[in-house]
């Protein structure tokens, strides 16, 4: 019993969070703060050696990870923890390899409602997931196909460079959505890598944008401790809400 596919076409914006799995620092009930407080997709992450896309935040957590003993039989374990105690949320896991062998659970229960593979990692060979797809700044012509083949959501890079803090958001973030729309993308487009605030949030809505991804500032926001990332979280929840 591999249950339900769950769909992203409600009408409100698209909130997602990335959770690191294993950093001591983010431990796994701070998924409940995410919940609690409005996020709409977990984006769980698996730590990599060598995360290329990722800046100092995601870095150093996946680093904190893997110090901690994380393995891919622990992870599969947290993310089955992470369902049973949260349902009805989407859940999506990313990672630089292909996480396939651990979307089903012993007694055959989905434990991912998508995949979100970047990086140079080979397409997902479970068809039992939905798919999320990544594009670039430069949404060359590969990337637009692999947008098409999106059934979960794209996740459309808002600025150049690496994930982490950005005190702007670029407004070139606009073009690519329109060129997305275009093309005929009918999933949420969500805008990702360096929303830092509920002002860029809510700037990333005036492009076109279905919502947003949000990673960096979230680690950024529970190192300072939970009420810190509470706080934050509520705040872009409301600006999308508004």
């Amino acid at each position: 019993m591999l249950g339900r596919r769950k769909s992203l076409t409600c009408s409100r914006k698209k909130l997602a969070c990335y959770l690191p799995l294993g950093d001591p620092l983010m431990p796994l009930d701070m998924a409940q703060i995410y919940v609690s407080c409005g996020v709409d997709i977990l984006e769980v992450g698996f730590p990599d050696l060598n995360p290329v896309l990722d800046g100092s935040l995601v870095r150093n957590s996946m680093k904190r990870s893997l110090g901690n003993g994380m393995t891919a039989s622990r992870w599969r374990t947290q993310l089955s923890r992470i369902r049973d105690q949260f349902p009805d949320t989407y859940v999506v896991a990313m990672g630089y390899v292909d996480l396939s062998p651990l979307f089903v659970s012993d007694t055959g229960e989905l434990l991912a409602d998508a995949v979100l593979q970047v990086g140079n990692a080979p397409p997902a060979k479970s068809q039992l997931v939905q798919k999320v797809a990544f594009v670039s700044t430069r949404l060359e012509e590969r990337e637009v196909l692999a947008a098409h083949s999106a059934t979960a959501y794209v996740m459309v890079q808002a600025n150049e460079g690496k994930t982490g803090l950005r005190k702007s958001l670029s407004t070139e973030s606009r073009i690519r959505i329109e060129r997305l729309r275009k093309e005929g993308i009918g999933v949420p487009l969500l805008l990702g890598i360096g929303i830092s605030s509920a002002a860029q949030a809510a700037k990333a809505l005036t492009f076109g944008a279905d919502g947003v991804v949000v990673g960096s500032a979230c680690i950024h926001a529970a190192l300072k401790g939970r009420h810190a990332l509470s706080r934050f979280v509520r705040d872009v929840r409301s600006v999308l809400d508004a």
